[in-house]
């Protein structure tokens, strides 16, 4: 079983949310938060280099091609139907 470690220490740092994702400054809880190491060194767990983010705008910051942004259009539309939720 593969272990986040830097998960378990952003929860630490900062609780169950929720939270604002780094990406689009909209509200995201914590079933839906992926981590993001902002230095991109996934290695680097200090908790200030962890950042809360949506899965979709974490995968689109990711992505290598925008033609794969299509296939996030589910994610996309769950997050903004629960963001207007977190207000």
């Amino acid at each position: 079983m593969r272990r986040f470690i830097y998960r378990e220490i952003f929860f630490a740092h900062n609780g169950p949310g929720p939270y604002n994702c780094h990406f689009c400054g909209l509200g995201v809880s914590f079933d839906d938060v992926a981590v993001h190491h902002e230095d991109e060194d996934k290695e680097n767990n200090d908790p200030a280099n962890l950042k809360a983010a949506h899965l979709v705008c974490h995968s689109r910051h990711h992505m290598k091609d925008p033609k794969e942004l299509g296939r996030l259009g589910g994610l996309k539309k769950r997050v903004t139907r629960e963001a207007s939720f977190a207000g």
